[in-house]
């Protein structure tokens, strides 16, 4: 990535007038530095990162109701139960990578999400995780192509979703 690091011939004409001091000090000043690494999964701003957040829930939202239109068929299409499903444990199990720091309350931006997905991440994780358990098995149901088990698996997982937002959720709208 930086060749005039490792090939000191090519850095005569970069380090001319102080251009790379220059764009060590600007980006060390911002919080870039940019010899370091940064996660991807840390958005830039708390904005972004809610909004990543809510585009994900809506995914999963859809995904779970496109398996329960299915269920209310006379003749569910397995092939759409599956792939919903396959798509919504991908889903559950990158939930806790939606909630990265400084995207809380204490953001000042509108979000749903409680502090104590921060405070208590241990209990946080353990409860994702409980989520993301009850989709593989929804995931395993429709690979399987059995509807009554489909039908037990999503309401499983219906419940998770419950239990999270229960102990994680602002649900207040006053």
């Amino acid at each position: 990535m930086f060749d005039c690091i490792d090939h000191p011939a090519k850095t005569g004409s970069l380090l001319k007038g102080g251009l790379l001091a220059a764009v060590i000090v600007v980006s060390s000043v911002f919080g870039n530095l940019v010899f370091s690494e940064v996660s991807a999964a840390v958005p830039s701003d708390a904005a972004a990162g809610i909004q990543s957040r809510k585009d994900h829930f809506k995914e999963l939202e859809d995904a779970l109701r496109a398996i329960r239109r299915e269920l209310g068929k006379p003749n569910p299409d397995l092939t759409t139960m599956r792939d919903r499903s396959k798509r919504v444990g991908a889903l559950a199990s990158q939930l806790p990578t939606w909630f990265p720091v400084g995207t809380g309350p204490e953001s000042g931006f509108d979000t749903e999400a409680e502090a104590s997905i921060w405070q208590q991440p241990a209990e946080f994780h353990r409860v994702a995780q409980v989520l993301a358990d009850q989709a593989a098995l929804l995931d395993a149901a429709s690979a399987q192509g059995d509807v009554p088990a489909i039908r037990q698996k999503l309401h499983d997982v219906g419940g998770s979703c419950q239990s999270c937002h229960d102990r994680f959720r602002n649900d207040s709208w006053w």
